[in-house]
């Protein structure tokens, strides 16, 4: 949520943009080979003068509440006779150790240099839609928030892969129940008998997640399989952590923007 002035929100509302200054700034993903990793580079490109339009942002200003902006996505239109937004050309924005995806745009509005609002900080996770006709692009951003939305909680976890899940008990004539090494068991993404991946519901059930204190338990429901070896693929709640270590989890899980 994000606080106008007065004068701005005012023009906003009334859909009188006449005034309104746009300011784009480019921030490219550079190959930081020292980490392995593409990252936001701390220097800003100035794409204010290849601004065409503006998408509408997908926000609104609150009723009640001029000077309240929400926003989540927003279509750049940008003039690029010179081709600088093709990955991979040198005379480009985009030469080798440079990639588009992941690379962000922050987009201020006013009436006056001396009254700029940031309105946007937005990531690129596509390539531009290249209007070649008009020598300009669609470039689309997403919020950053709009990062957080794909995530499950799953994703967040520890994951065991392949585990030989350890005979926790057989009565006579019944069926067994295997057991997991680890207690606080989230789920399970696959159960195989001899390397042979199950079916849940008729193969096996399992019972015992989301119980911090003890292991999962896997019932082999098909008789067919018992005496096998029985291996699982499956996660772990990760426990005892900081608010703050959360947030960098999921963040990190979410490939969030490291600017």
């Amino acid at each position: 949520m994000i606080k106008l002035p007065s004068k701005l929100a005012a023009k906003l509302k009334s859909n009188d943009l006449r005034g309104i200054t746009p300011i784009a700034y480019l921030y490219r993903n550079k190959w930081d080979a020292e980490a392995g990793i593409f990252k936001a580079e701390e220097k800003f490109i100035d794409i204010s003068p290849m601004l065409v339009k503006c998408g509408a942002l997908s926000g609104k200003l609150e009723e009640g509440e001029i000077s309240e902006y929400t926003t989540s996505n927003v279509t750049l239109t940008l003039s690029d006779p010179k081709n600088l937004f093709v990955e991979g050309a040198p005379e480009s924005y985009f030469p080798a150790g440079y990639q588009i995806y992941g690379s962000q745009v922050e987009l201020y509005m006013g009436t006056g240099p001396d009254n700029m609002t940031q309105l946007f900080t937005g990531v690129i996770r596509s390539l531009p839609n290249f209007k070649p006709e008009k020598y300009q692009l669609d470039l689309v951003l997403v919020s950053k928030l709009e990062l957080l939305k794909d995530i499950e909680a799953k994703d967040f976890s520890d994951k065991y892969t392949g585990e030989v899940l350890a005979l926790d008990h057989q009565e006579d004539g019944e069926n067994p129940f295997y057991r997991t090494a680890h207690t606080g068991v989230g789920g399970f993404s696959a159960v195989y008998a001899d390397g042979i991946r199950l079916a849940e519901g008729v193969d096996y059930k399992i019972t015992g997640v989301n119980t911090l204190s003890s292991p999962a338990l896997v019932e082999l429901s098909n008789k067919v399989l018992h005496g096998q070896t029985i291996t699982a693929d499956y996660y772990i709640w990760k426990r005892n952590l900081q608010i703050h270590e959360i947030v960098d989890g999921l963040l990190e899980v979410a490939n969030w923007p490291s600017q």
